[in-house]
């Protein structure tokens, strides 16, 4: 009986998992205008492997788009002395970018000209992905374990009856 307690866990557990995982293997769509001041992007509870970043439309027509973390952000409020942890270069209307996070928290997404100050207008979609593939694993062994042990529980509860 306490076997098929413990399984009973475990059955739960994994099935929370693979709904988790569900939830979080959708794509989070951002999309919007840009006013000139960073836009925030975050917080990462569980910091995501990729993001992509689409820049549908802008004026000037050649920017950077830079992420940059808040504490960076926060400490200066000036453009030219913020630390970057990503940023793409001669960025034009319709390119896409992709890169990965690698620390949780809150970060702004900042469209630069060439002059070093915020874009006038841009239009971005910002695409996430989060530990779909790890959670996915983790919540099918979970899963299988609860099931063995509800089986094995059943099974020696048969045998105890013949």
């Amino acid at each position: 009986m306490r076997l098929l307690r413990i399984g009973m866990i475990f059955l739960v557990v994994g099935v929370s998992l693979l709904v988790a995982t569900i939830l979080r293997a959708k794509p989070i769509m951002m999309s919007g205008g840009y006013a000139p001041f960073p836009d925030v992007l975050g917080p990462f509870l569980l910091e995501p492997r990729k993001t992509t970043i689409v820049l549908k439309d802008v004026s000037p027509q050649n920017v950077t788009v830079a992420v940059v973390a808040a504490q960076s952000w926060r400490a200066t409020q000036n453009i030219s002395e913020v630390d970057p942890v990503f940023a793409a270069s001669g960025m034009m209307k319709l390119n896409r970018v992709t890169f990965k996070v690698a620390v949780r928290g809150v970060y702004y997404i900042m469209v630069i000209t060439n002059a070093g100050e915020f874009a006038d207008e841009a239009d971005l979609a910002v695409e996430q992905w989060g530990f779909a593939e790890d959670l996915l694993w983790i919540s099918g062994v979970v899963l299988g374990v609860g099931v063995v042990m509800i089986v094995i529980d059943r099974v020696r509860l048969l045998s105890r009856h013949d």
